[in-house]
């Protein structure tokens, strides 16, 4: 039960193992080992398992095809993940853009709070557009009045 055969390059050598904390139940005996799942990477195909050329020919064209495919998907989502940064880079990427946006919010508060100081009569009409400009955006959700405040 636990003999192990092991199988690598060259010659073949048994071996035996105690089993594993993991593997004894509440008695104290060993349990079954899990089996493994079967690789199923393919390999090349070789010309010993063809009949013909052509039938060795087809099934080397198609392998290396998947072949190729594959790595082209791996290029690609290691080029994606290359591109997006780890977790860490993207978080602090986006602090930085909440903290910008902060900043022009807070720029539009303090020159609206600049403007509302004023009398109305006494604005420019620079400033009149900027104010009009500022509650525009505001109302519509967007940032153009950002541009406007920063003029």
């Amino acid at each position: 039960d636990n003999v192990v055969l092991c199988v690598g390059k060259g010659a073949s050598r048994l071996a035996v193992r105690s089993p594993s904390a993991s593997e004894q139940t509440e008695t104290g005996t060993a349990t079954a080992m899990p089996k493994s799942k079967p690789c199923n990477r393919r390999l090349c195909p070789k010309r010993d398992e063809f009949d013909t050329d052509a039938e060795y020919q087809e099934a080397y064209a198609a392998w290396r095809q998947q072949r190729d495919k594959n790595n082209e998907a791996v290029r690609k989502t290691r080029q994606k993940q290359k591109a997006e940064g780890d977790p860490l880079t993207r978080a602090m990427r986006l602090q930085e853009e909440l903290e910008n946006d902060v900043a022009a919010l807070l720029q539009r508060v303090q020159t609206l709070q600049n403007l509302v100081e004023k009398p109305t009569e006494a604005l420019s009409h620079n400033e009149m557009l900027t104010v009009a400009a500022i509650v525009g955006a505001a109302s519509a959700g967007g940032n153009a009045g950002a541009a406007a405040a920063a003029a």
